[in-house]
């Protein structure tokens, strides 16, 4: 049996620490994963995420941890 998965899903930045590089996203699933900055797929130089954006992530589910493999920052919706 494989020790470990990964699959894709969307999520909610809960807290990123931008001194540390590290965070929490909570996944549409209702589980908590771990971020660090490496992860955040971007072409901007400084890798960062704020509280309330919106992710896709791909996460890697094993027996002592949950935690984002790679995520990709989802355009801001605009409201009217």
């Amino acid at each position: 049996m494989n020790p470990y998965y990964t699959h894709t899903l969307k999520g909610t930045v809960s807290w990123f620490n931008d001194a540390s590089g590290e965070g929490v996203v909570r996944g549409d699933n209702g589980r908590n994963y771990y971020l660090h900055y490496s992860a955040i797929q971007s072409s901007d130089t400084r890798k960062t995420a704020s509280p309330g954006q919106q992710l896709r992530l791909e996460v890697l589910d094993d027996d002592y941890a949950r935690h984002i493999t790679r995520c990709f920052l989802m355009p801001k919706q605009v409201t009217k």
